[in-house]
């Protein structure tokens, strides 16, 4: 479950409101997903101006602070986080708070991206987000920006690549969640059933398909 865009800045608090009162808000509506075990997590995606300095360290101690109990995962796209300056205090400090950090697949041939690094900060759970590797889309601006940002279809050399890494840290962790990036040519959907054949995945007690419905 992504949180919504006034607990990661993209949004400023309305008047007459606190993010405590609205993290409450939100936990009670969450409960019954909580109750039936159906939240793998609470997603925190960051935009990429939220940079690597101290009112932002202190901003993830308050989100924390927001949901005490929750499995949080925590995606930065602003890679001064990743800076080898910070690298190792930017682990140490997702692991002191109990985040787990997002291992992110984007371009790679862009100075801009975050690295594909995959450093496990929380042994409960790993959360893969595969953004595809579109190096003349992804910063496009303009209408289209959006939908071309991520229009990519991984090969199977790079999937097979994206599963070497998945098995490289899910003996590090109890659970492992991967996620493709949905896109306007709807390439995430096929990725990730051929993703699913690689791993070897056979889920059970799914609900049926939109198709099996008629």
């Amino acid at each position: 479950m992504k949180l919504p865009k006034v607990f990661t800045k993209h949004e400023e608090l309305t008047e007459g409101g606190s993010l405590k009162e609205i993290a409450q808000e939100l936990l009670e509506s969450l409960k019954p997903m909580i109750e039936q075990g159906n939240l793998f997590c609470l997603l925190a995606q960051f935009p990429p101006y939220f940079d690597c300095r101290r009112e932002n360290v202190d901003y993830l101690r308050i989100l924390r602070q927001l949901f005490p109990q929750m499995p949080i995962a925590i995606e930065l796209r602003n890679n001064s986080w990743y800076d080898s300056a910070f690298l190792a205090q930017t682990r140490a400090f997702m692991q002191e708070q109990n985040f787990s950090l997002v291992i992110v697949d984007e371009p790679k041939k862009l100075s801009t991206t975050i690295p594909f690094d995959t450093y496990v900060t929380n042994s409960s759970f790993v959360f893969f987000r595969f953004h595809g590797r579109n190096d003349i889309g992804w910063n496009a601006t303009g209408p289209d920006a959006k939908r071309l940002r991520t229009n990519y279809r991984y090969s199977q050399e790079e999937l097979k690549e994206l599963q070497e890494a998945v098995a490289s840290v899910k003996e590090q962790s109890k659970q492992v969640a991967i996620i493709f990036n949905n896109n306007a040519g709807g390439d995430a959907a096929e990725n990730a059933l051929q993703f699913k054949d690689l791993l070897q995945l056979d889920f059970e007690n799914l609900n049926p398909s939109q198709l099996g419905l008629f």
